[in-house]
This record gives structure tokens, C-alpha cells and sequence, in this order.
């Protein structure tokens, strides 16, 4: 498999809290997981991302136990646990159905674990109330889960993980069954409680890229049981390293073009190289692995796009021209569809503008700062 891109963090330093080496689970014919690796520091939010099947919640399981790999190993810090089971690993876990016991009331919920480990019971009271407290649910302690909403049922759990005070909280989908705005709280919530246990190091589970580029510290994306990205995720979605990535955030438009050979640009201290597109010359940052000459994708979000019914120019000359096909306000913005020689480009405007009418003639500009050119495949 080839190297993943790596993440630029202060966290890079730090020794390792989790560590995965050339990990593959097998379901019978089905390989799961394809020789991943994987290092999470202390104190690092790394989010899993992709979509279903793409093999995220596998490796968290694989992580907490809870399923066997076929090969690799797994460490927690120094310590080899491949083989021990989920309760010997000491990792906080929480699931997207919430999993408390309903027959204990909250407090007893937060105590369970450390009831299960023995540990004194003045020293599992102030455990208990810290946590309470930290997760806003002290005045629900006497509660039952069923007299909770479904966010409040979330922070129990989260406080149930973190009341073992474990070396990392694993998260998987742990948002997916609250509504929007109840999400947005409760990753507001994760946020703060992270800054008040800044050593923890966090694995975070989600379909939702909204959700991985509010916590992560890192993204880890998969495909097909192999990590094709790993990066902070402002370089994932700006600079995205293959088309996968490319299209998994932001909806990119993803144009052919073709490199021109040995046009770094000169005036400029980057990494600039010229492409052709329906007869013209544009100008684009290029990826890691982008070719110096040939056929290639020209990646630029719609929201980088600017559409001008005159025939203005942006300073590096990068337009193009077309005609509109659709145009649909979403609210907040609007979409509109430009046929523009043979490609067909996704430009999304403040709904304040105009909407430009189908059938109109229109130019359609971008920086070169905003576009990235990919390799192929």
C-alpha cells in the first residue's frame, strides 16, 4: 500500500498513545481492512472518515477489541494488545445508540466502571460528581435514562468513558442519532471537554464530514479498507491528494486538463504549473503527486468559482467561458450549473446575487490560489 500523506500537527512529536501496524481483518471473502497503519499522540482528536463499508468502524472495533484482526499489530503505548480483550486495554468507548443500562439511575451509570475496577468508593463519589459536572449532568443523577433526551443520554455516556479516565476515548458515530442543531451542541461540548482533558487522546468515528472538520485535529480517510488520506483538514480540503479525497469534501468540480511541461511558474514562490482547458492556458497550485506534463484533473470548489456576465478577468486570466444550464436557490446559497465546452461546472453564489438565467452566456473565473491540479486516477 502506498504511504498515506501525513499530518503537520504539534502532536506529530509526542510519543504515540495508539498505534496500528499493518492491520488487516478478514470477513471471509471480504477483506475489511487492507495493512493499515495508524498512530494517534496524546492529546490528538484523529477522525475516521468514510463512507459505510469503508472499513472506519471496523478498525475503532479492532482498536477496543472487539474484533480480531487477521494480521497486524495494535499497541497502546508501549504495551502489545493484539490479543488481550476489550476490558484489559483500559479505553473509553462510546457507541451511537448510547448503551446505558437502564435500570441504573445516571450516577450508577457513570460508576460502573470504576466499580467494576475495585476502586474505593469515597474515591468513585468524587470521581462520579467530577464527571457530572464536567458533561453538564449533575442535577440528572438521579435520573433514569429513559427520563433523558437523547443528547443528555450521550453525555452520560461520554461521562461513563471518561470517568475510568482512560488514555483514549473512542467515538463511534456517537452523534448520528441526534438532530441537527443537538449535533452542533454536542460538538461544542466534545471541544470543551477535550481543552479539560487535553492529554486524552481521542478516535472519532463519523460519515459526516461537517462533524470531522469541527474536531479533528487529523482526518483519516478511507476507502475500501485502506487509508487514501491522512492530513490536517484544512490541507485535505485545499489540498486535496488524489481525486477520492477531492470529491469526498467539498464536492469539488474535477475537469480534465492537461499539464503543461516545465511551466513552474517563475513569478511566483510556489508550486505553479500551467494546464489546458477548452482551448485555454489556466494556472493552478499542484498536488504532492501531480504530473509535470499530461493528462490530469484540475480540482476547484464551487464556492471558489465566481460567475461574471461581462467578460472580465481575474489577474492570472484564469476563466472560462460557457452558458448556464441551471440555476436553484438552496437558501443560503445557490447552485448553478455551467456548460462550459465539455465540462460542466458547479458554481455556488451567495443567495443574495442574482440568479442568472438558463441559456445565458457567462464567465466563469477563478484564482489560481483556489485550484489544484491532480493526477489522474
Amino acid at each position: 500500500m502506498a504511504e498515506s500523506p501525513r499530518a503537520t500537527s504539534g502532536h506529530d512529536r509526542a510519543p504515540p498513545r495508539i498505534r496500528v501496524h499493518a492491520l488487516s481483518v478478514r470477513y471471509g471473502d471480504h477483506l475489511a481492512l487492507d495493512r493499515v497503519d495508524l498512530s494517534v499522540a496524546a492529546g490528538e482528536v484523529v477522525v475516521l472518515l468514510g463512507e459505510s463499508g469503508s472499513g472506519k468502524t471496523t478498525l475503532l472495533r479492532a482498536i477496543a477489541g472487539f474484533t480480531e484482526p487477521t494480521a497486524g499489530r495494535i499497541h497502546l503505548g508501549s504495551t502489545d494488545v493484539t490479543d488481550a480483550p476489550p476490558h484489559a486495554r483500559g479505553l473509553g468507548l462510546v457507541v451511537q445508540n448510547y448503551a446505558l443500562f437502564p435500570h441504573l439511575r445516571v450516577a450508577e451509570n457513570v460508576a460502573f466502571g470504576l466499580r467494576a475496577r475495585k476502586r474505593p468508593r469515597p474515591q468513585i463519589e468524587r470521581t462520579v460528581a467530577r464527571f457530572l459536572e464536567m458533561t453538564g449532568m449533575a442535577s440528572h443523577a438521579r435520573r433514569y435514562p429513559h427520563e433523558l433526551s437523547g443528547g443528555q443520554q450521550q453525555r452520560v455516556a461520554i461521562a461513563r468513558a471518561l470517568a475510568i479516565e482512560p488514555p483514549a476515548l473512542l467515538l463511534d458515530e456517537p452523534l448520528s442519532a441526534l438532530d441537527a442543531p443537538l449535533r452542533a451542541d454536542m460538538l461544542d461540548e466534545l471541544r470543551r471537554l477535550h481543552a479539560e482533558l487535553p492529554q486524552t487522546a481521542i478516535v472519532y468515528v463519523t460519515h459526516d464530514q461537517t462533524e470531522a472538520i469541527a474536531i479533528g485535529h487529523r482526518i483519516v480517510l478511507l476507502n475500501a479498507g485502506r487509508i487514501v488520506a491522512d492530513g490536517v483538514p484544512r490541507d485535505l480540503h485545499d489540498t486535496p491528494p488524489n481525486r477520492y479525497t477531492a470529491e469526498f469534501f467539498g464536492q469539488a468540480n474535477l475537469l480534465p486538463v492537461r499539464v503543461l511541461e516545465g511551466t513552474a511558474d517563475a513569478r511566483a514562490d510556489r508550486n505553479r504549473i500551467a494546464a489546458r482547458i477548452a482551448d485555454r492556458t489556466i494556472w493552478a497550485r499542484g498536488s504532492a503527486d501531480a504530473p509535470r506534463s499530461g493528462a490530469a484533473l484540475l480540482c476547484v470548489r464551487p464556492h471558489d468559482l465566481r460567475i461574471e456576465e461581462t467578460q472580465a478577468q481575474t489577474p492570472d486570466g484564469n476563466h472560462l467561458d460557457g452558458i448556464v444550464r441551471s440555476a436553484q436557490w438552496l437558501g443560503a446559497t445557490q447552485r448553478v450549473v455551467v456548460e462550459a465546452g465539455p465540462s460542466t461546472i458547479r458554481v455556488d453564489r451567495p443567495a443574495s446575487e442574482a440568479l442568472p438565467t438558463p441559456g445565458a452566456r457567462v464567465r466563469v473565473s477563478f484564482s489560481a490560489d483556489c485550484a489544484v491540479v491532480l493526477a489522474d486516477r
